[in-house]
């Protein structure tokens, strides 16, 4: 027996290496070999009569010619329709008007290549942080898809975890099953079709393997890290984008302010310069009625000194709003150059940011894509062959004959023989019918 389990073991990995040898043939030599040895593994009470292994050197013989044939078949390119998927043959046959469409064959063929460089240089790096950063608001846009791309990865991340989860719960009830019912399978021998559901249930079992292992396969920590680094790093990027609008936008309010304050000075300016004119108009006039008129000296020394003190305190304040003036443009000018400053480095962020959103849309997609093809890989080795197996074991379950396992185990019972047993052909023992099902005979 525990040559019988390593001979199907080698078959079982020679098959999944090469699918296209699970013929039909195949599968028929294999069952013989297993319903003969499990007829003599029933018969080991009996160790002390001589044990004939030509039937099972014949049945192993009739195995490596069946995996013989189908290799050749496979070399020789009988199995096309099991080597080229479906399409290929009418894509590559297809003649149809070829001749009389040959210009328009080389057009098509030019504008296809024109097109495709167009749709390269639009998917280049360069064209597309360009785009981006040419749109008022292409950041936020561009942000704003990296976070649907975050959730959009949350939710492809939890189907193929629970899709994993499943599978291996549905695994391990499998593997239970299988384990079960394959050695109550081979408690017997000759039996019908035992060698299709022993082989049934290795598959399921291989396949309860599988699956358990699948969550583990496909769910993996660098696919983890991929989706935690694209939304920090996302979150990273919106933080500094927003830091850099508010300081512009603080920056524009402080010029307005300023620009605002200036104003302000400036009409105190106009204000002060008007008042000292107006006084000193004044003074002059007064100055030359006085002189004009018979005035005592003490008087014109008075109305002098007042003009005087007048004056003086308006060219002060002229002189200070003046000074005033000059603060203002001061912090005017500060406060342009401050937001000139701040609009540069948004600029310049701008670019980064594109340039590093793009950078982590690029790379989750690549751990994205990675991951989906390792599932339906995964899922395609799987049912796949879980298929073929089944479409197999079918095509040998109708190749059965009706009572042969029976006929083995009878031709396999060893002992004497009765002496006084009826020739064959003789007359049947009661009458015409069979006593036992009424038939006749």
């Amino acid at each position: 027996m525990d040559h019988l389990a390593a001979v199907l073991q080698d078959r079982q990995l020679l098959l999944e290496r090469c699918p296209h040898l699970n013929s039909p043939e195949a599968l028929t030599a294999t069952e013989n070999l297993v319903s003969l040895v499990m007829g003599f593994a029933s018969t080991q009470h009996q160790q002390e009569q001589e044990v004939d292994l030509t039937s099972v050197v014949s049945a192993i013989d009739n195995l490596a010619d069946a995996v013989t044939n189908s290799v050749s078949d496979f070399l020789m390119g009988d199995d096309d329709s099991s080597l080229h998927p479906i399409g290929i043959q009418d894509r590559d046959g297809d003649d149809g008007d070829d001749g009389d469409d040959g210009d328009d064959g080389v057009d098509g063929d030019a504008e296809t290549d024109k097109d495709s460089l167009q749709n390269a240089a639009l998917l280049s790096p360069e064209s597309v942080d360009l785009r981006a950063t040419s749109l008022e608001g292409g950041v936020e846009a561009a942000l704003g898809y990296a976070k649907s791309l975050a959730r959009y990865g949350k939710v492809v991340a939890a189907y193929l975890e629970r899709r994993g989860g499943l599978d291996a719960e549905y695994g391990k009830g499998l593997q239970k099953l299988s384990q079960t019912f394959r050695a109550a399978l081979m408690q017997e021998s000759h039996m019908p079709l035992q060698s299709v559901y022993i082989l049934h249930t290795e598959q399921e079992l291989e396949l309860s393997q599988s699956l358990s292992a699948a969550n583990a396969c496909l769910y993996t920590s660098s696919f983890t890290q991929v989706r935690l680094e694209h939304d920090r790093r996302r979150k990273e990027v919106r933080d500094l984008w927003s830091r850099a609008q508010r300081k512009l936008a603080d920056a524009k309010i402080a010029v307005k302010k300023s620009q605002q304050v200036l104003t302000w000075r400036q009409e105190d300016l106009v204000k002060a310069r008007a008042s000292t004119s107006s006084t000193s108009s004044t003074s002059s006039s007064a100055t030359s009625s006085t002189s004009s008129s018979a005035t005592s000296s003490s008087s014109l020394t008075s109305s002098s000194g007042i003009s005087s003190k007048v004056m003086e305190k308006r060219r002060k304040a002229e002189e200070e709003a003046s000074h005033k003036v000059e603060e203002a443009e001061a912090a005017f000018r500060l406060c342009l150059s401050e937001c000139g400053q701040r609009r540069s480095e948004l600029n310049e962020l701008r670019v980064e940011a594109v340039s590093t959103v793009r950078s982590l849309v690029t790379r989750w997609d690549l751990a994205l894509q990675e991951v989906t093809v390792r599932h339906q890989q995964h899922l395609l080795s799987q049912w796949c062959a879980a298929a073929s197996s089944c479409a197999t074991l079918g095509d040998s379950a109708r190749l059965h004959e009706a009572a042969r396992p029976y006929a083995i185990f009878l031709h396999s019972l060893q002992g004497p023989v009765r002496v006084d047993r009826l020739p064959l052909g003789g007359p049947p023992l009661g009458g015409s019918q069979n006593r036992f099902t009424g038939a006749p005979e």
